[in-house]
């Protein structure tokens, strides 16, 4: 049965930033001379490739009032995307990061403004939503993290479905607690996505997929995704035997860009369908074989 029953199929709450990406090959950053400007952002991601897949989504964010901001928001309207709730700030510019390629994850320097100044998501908005999404770059820092936290303790309480992405970069939370925050959100056991490069830099980036395992099995969350390079480890609350589903690989890849948010932009379209959870890993695996084989983003 759909869990789709409200106005809004999903409500993500979280950073819409712009991203400069070094372009050609060097390296060191000396050597690098050109970048190149996108809109970016890993829960702006998820929200418009879900609004690209047929689903009404609202996005709940933080710009600078600037011509940066006024840029990443026109590329969202441009897709459809409702951003009637980014708010621009009075007084931050517009969050900027900075990455050798694509993927933000690999030596990222990020300059943090306005995408921190997530402070009150409305009650209405979170009532007339299916699912809340959010995820670790914007529970990294205050007082975007209580706002966040509050709105999901609320939704929670209102019986939602709670998606979390833990994109967990350590230089983004120096100085904060991120255990504390990740038990935390486990307490309003969510649908828990991550990479195993993420939970390897959350833990320890020594330890094999086997300990991970066992580790992130210890919570108890709706469902628990670890994204690997050769496909999907997953177990439920229902069904906490760990399952493995391969990815299909095609023999040219033409853009690896941002799969992680395709893959659960994918799942939480079929979960919305109420299919099931093997179902859900399966389609958002097939989405994001498709974004392997087309330049730029799905939702162009």
């Amino acid at each position: 049965m759909s869990v789709l029953t409200k106005k809004w199929a999903v409500l993500g709450i979280g950073e819409l930033v712009v991203q400069f990406v070094c372009e050609g090959k060097f390296n060191t950053w000396n050597d690098s001379q050109v970048l190149k400007m996108y809109q970016s952002g890993s829960v702006a991601n998820v929200c418009a490739n879900l609004q690209w897949l047929g689903n009404t989504t609202l996005l709940v964010s933080t710009v600078g009032n600037d011509k940066l901001g006024k840029f990443i928001v026109q590329e969202l309207d441009d897709k459809g995307l409702c951003t009637e709730f980014v708010k621009v700030s009075k007084i931050s510019a517009t969050s900027i990061i900075i990455t050798k390629n694509r993927d933000i994850s690999s030596d990222l320097i990020a300059y943090r403004f306005a995408d921190t100044e997530i402070q009150e998501v409305k009650d209405n908005l979170i009532e007339d939503s299916s699912i809340v999404h959010t995820n670790a770059f914007a529970l990294s820092k205050d007082p975007a993290r209580t706002g966040i936290l509050n709105a999901l303790e609320k939704a929670y309480k209102l019986g939602k479905n709670i998606s979390v992405d833990w994109n967990y970069i350590p230089s983004l939370w120096k100085g904060e607690d991120s255990r504390k925050v990740f038990n935390k959100v486990i307490e309003f056991k969510p649908l828990l996505h991550l990479t195993l490069n993420d939970a390897k830099l959350f833990v320890d980036k020594k330890i094999e997929i086997e300990e991970i395992k066992i580790f992130l099995t210890s919570f108890e969350t709706t469902l628990t995704s670890l994204l690997c390079d050769n496909g999907v480890w997953f177990c439920t609350e229902d069904n906490p035997i760990w399952k493995f589903i391969p990815v299909t690989r095609t023999k040219t890849v033409i853009d690896d860009d941002r799969l992680e948010d395709i893959y659960w932009a994918g799942f939480l379209n079929t979960y919305l369908q109420g299919k099931s959870i093997q179902n859900c890993v399966i389609e958002g695996l097939a989405l994001m074989t498709k974004k392997m084989q087309t330049p730029g983003t799905l939702y162009a």
